[in-house]
């Protein structure tokens, strides 16, 4: 139809660099916007991120590597990076008139392996992963990528959510080691919750583990426009 679908972050970084906004490049940041604003802001990175679903591996293959002795847990590092370094990479994006990010970017990364077989770019994504196996509990995604601290602040505002019936927790917290990144769920274990929440937190990315685990069905997913009824 004659616009480039893009990224949200990626849209900023070429405006940032070029100082100016196509308008096919508009209207296919306008549809992504769109569209994620209504499916939830970063299930982007659950649902559609390439690197995500690496990511998810190294995850399973830390765990398996945990419980078979060989390797110590690893440690978090705090999610609140990630928009510093989105606006770092749009400084620099807009200083040097490049599109910084790109260079690193692993969701772009994984897409060209996939679709042209360059698998010496691969390299980067390697050791990304190496570095979320052994050290850092899914570092890329909770800490650095700007593309999911972009989809995230949808988030806030999106209309599919999911909603946590506080009035079935026990507060067990089996939701929360599986959960891709715990911090999102502390709306649900805040004394003063209210009976039914919506998980709102940038670092959501609505991936449903929450509602696999637990067994008493107080996670589903569920839409905010039912409140202006």
């Amino acid at each position: 139809m004659g616009f480039h679908m893009v990224d949200l972050f990626s849209g900023l970084e070429v405006i940032a660099a070029h100082g100016k906004i196509a308008t096919n490049l508009f209207m296919g940041f306008i549809f992504v916007a769109v569209v994620y604003f209504i499916l939830g802001g970063r299930s982007f990175c659950s649902w559609a991120c390439p690197y995500g679903l690496l990511s998810e591996w190294g995850e399973i293959l830390h765990k398996k590597l945990v419980h078979a002795g060989l390797i110590k847990k690893r440690k978090k590092i705090t999610t609140s990076w990630k928009f510093f370094i989105a606006l770092c990479f749009l400084a620099s994006s807009y200083f040097s008139g490049y599109l910084v990010y790109q260079y690193i970017n692993l969701v772009g990364i994984t897409s060209r392996i996939l679709i042209y077989g360059l698998l010496e770019t691969g390299i980067i994504v390697l050791f990304m992963l190496i570095i979320e196996v052994f050290f850092y509990q899914r570092v890329w995604c909770r800490s650095v990528c700007p593309s999911g601290a972009t989809f995230g602040l949808l988030g806030k505002v999106s209309l599919i959510r999911i909603q946590a019936d506080i009035t079935k927790c026990d507060k067990c917290g089996a939701c929360t080691p599986e959960c891709h990144v715990p911090e999102a769920l502390k709306v649900v274990f805040a004394k003063d919750a209210q009976p039914t929440v919506f998980i709102t937190s940038t670092d959501c990315t609505m991936c449903g583990k929450c509602m696999d685990v637990c067994d008493r069905q107080v996670f589903s997913y569920s839409h905010r426009l039912k409140k202006l009824v």
